[in-house]
């Protein structure tokens, strides 16, 4: 019966208001009001619960409408990403492997220096995704047709680096038979047992809803099913939230004996099939000083202010510098974004490579991947790590549907990042011409390359 009730409820809800007027029932006799059991009126969101209605005779004398919902209170960007699923214990995968550590290579960059510097987020060598199925889909309909992503994997939000992706819904168009306060379907990527984060799960606001089912968890998303319920991948276990545009995926897997947050849209995952028709487009380059000393921005919200550094010439750098890149990212006309233009929005890259060549021999000074978006940043490195400061990102989707200025942002990268550092100290080379060479990819591979002449003058 609840997976009938998903789709067909069994009595429409009252969605409209009688305009004719109600003539008056007077009884010769009042009748002892009965009690009568009624189906539920939407689709269920946890425990069914009857409605009873009084009845007058076989006229309905009061219908009990549902409350109104709660004003907005929570956004997902001021949660504790590393709290979102501690309630729920990962079992350990036997075939988890430690990382192979080797020296850099020249063709890919992955490391330099230090045999044990890996590239930031990226995953230990011989690293295997586990699932309890080989279903692959999307979360939101249609299932088998690319979507398009309104927040990427490790975008800066206000409580530091975004841990999963948003797969964009039109909450202008909700689903047929949706319930008061939901938009679309989730269908599960997954088969397993859905499992509430936390205890009070129902009594929560819609956007502050969340549920998980095996490697994945459903944000903004008010589960269908009770909590402990097996579901079947490609079932309905949820609706996402009206006015918030999205649905969050989030992906977790074990590596180096922990449990990790992981980018949903890596090779052989679930989400599939996925089109990006754009490539990553390295607008600009630039050179600056160190910042002032009490730069240390926390979230999207400070990256965005000046850091105090003064700009260099790219033909006389000396000291300390700074290289920074825009870099955007966009998937094209995807999904929503065909015939909604407005709510399109640059994603982070999924990988920055860098190299810097000394003209007069050739060598190459330093090379890495500087970027790699595989493996949540939260806890591994600090924010301005990677963001540089006038960093914006786009504007939530929800404000994206209202706004005329459009949604995208400008996301500047630094481009020589060890741990938490990113200043390269020039005095330790020659003085002389060099090229700095920039490659951006997107998760799909199309990429963008760069090439400018740099002049150390110490």
């Amino acid at each position: 019966m609840l997976a009938g009730l998903l789709t067909a409820p069994a009595i429409a809800p009252a969605r409209h208001r009688e305009t004719r007027p109600i003539p008056i029932f007077t009884p010769e006799r009042t009748p002892v009001p009965r009690p009568v059991k009624l189906e539920p009126l939407f689709p269920p969101h946890g425990p069914i619960l009857p409605v009873l209605v009084p009845l007058a005779g076989d006229r309905i004398h009061r219908l009990r409408l549902p409350p109104a919902p709660p004003p907005r209170l929570h956004r997902l960007h001021i949660i504790q990403p590393t709290l979102s699923l501690s309630a729920f214990v990962a079992p350990r995968i036997p075939a988890d492997a430690a990382p192979k550590l080797r020296d850099a290579s020249p063709a890919t960059g992955r490391r330099l220096g230090a045999r044990n510097l890996l590239t930031p987020g990226a995953l230990p060598d011989g690293f295997r995704y586990h699932y309890a199925d080989d279903y692959t889909g999307w979360p939101v309909a249609p299932l088998h047709s690319a979507h398009a992503l309104h927040g990427a994997f490790n975008d800066p939000r206000e409580g530091g680096y975004h841990f999963g992706v948003d797969i964009a819904v039109d909450d202008s168009k909700p689903a047929q038979l949706a319930p008061p306060g939901m938009s679309h379907r989730i269908f599960a990527v997954e088969s397993g047992e859905l499992h509430y984060t936390r205890r009070n799960e129902m009594s929560r606001n819609c956007n502050d809803r969340r549920f998980a089912i095996g490697h994945f968890a459903y944000w903004h998303a008010s589960p269908a099913w009770p909590n402990g319920t097996m579901v079947r991948a490609g079932q309905v276990v949820g609706w996402t939230c009206l006015n918030e545009w999205h649905v969050h995926l989030s992906e977790w897997a074990i590596a180096n004996g922990q449990r990790v947050w992981v980018n949903p849209l890596h090779a052989g995952g679930k989400l599939r099939p996925y089109l990006d028709e754009e490539k990553p487009v390295i607008r600009a380059l630039y050179a600056y000083g160190p910042p002032s000393a009490g730069w240390s921005p926390k979230g999207s919200g400070q990256i965005a202010d000046a850091d105090g550094a003064t700009s260099l010439v790219l033909a006389e750098l000396r000291g300390a510098v700074d290289l920074r890149a825009w870099i955007d990212d966009s998937q094209g006309a995807v999904g929503i974004y065909k015939d909604a233009h407005q709510l399109a929005a640059g994603i982070s890259p999924y990988r920055v490579w860098v190299q810097i060549r000394r003209v007069s021999d050739r060598a190459v000074v330093w090379q890495r991947n500087v970027w790699q978006s595989d493996m949540l940043l939260a806890g591994r490195e600090p924010f301005y790590a990677h963001y540089a400061a006038g960093s914006r990102p786009p504007l939530a989707d929800y404000l994206c549907a209202t706004d005329a200025t459009g949604c995208t942002g400008r996301l500047f990268y630094h481009l020589i990042v060890s741990d938490d550092r990113y200043l390269w100290d020039t005095t330790r080379e020659r003085n002389g011409a060099y090229t700095l060479t920039i490659r951006a990819f997107d998760i799909s591979g199309n990429s963008d390359e760069r090439s400018v002449p740099i002049t150390i003058r110490n």
